[in-house]
């Protein structure tokens, strides 16, 4: 990162999921070259699974979301998805596919399939 001679100012490390222990730092009349100025991150965790059906079939295009700041996808034509959240997050795992019910799961837990429930 270049700056001009006196620059003052903050800057600051993000990623989407990742956390930062210390992410950003304040800069006062810098002139010269300030070395060693690392930023340590730590990288998000990833949840995955498949969704089937009652008879095993998978399920393709299912929305999967992982609220309380986690990520989001859709499952393949395998039925498999995979998302990132960030370390130490909780939270609810939800399926979503129109005309489909399906179970939703508290995290922290073994993330290993998501099945569908017949509708009542």
């Amino acid at each position: 990162l270049f700056v001009p001679a006196d620059w003052s100012g903050t800057i600051t490390s993000s990623k989407t999921y990742w956390t930062f222990d210390d992410p950003s730092r304040t800069y006062v009349h810098v002139y010269s070259d300030q070395t060693d100025q690392d930023f340590t991150g730590i990288p998000p965790v990833t949840i995955s699974g498949y969704v089937y059906d009652p008879n095993h079939t998978a399920v393709g295009g299912v929305s999967i979301s992982a609220g309380q700041g986690g990520g989001s996808g859709l499952t393949d034509s395998s039925g498999y998805y995979q998302i990132e959240v960030p370390v130490h997050w909780s939270g609810t795992v939800t399926a979503f596919q129109s005309f489909w019910f399906f179970q939703t799961w508290r995290c922290p837990c073994p993330m290993k399939t998501i099945r569908r429930s017949p509708e009542s």
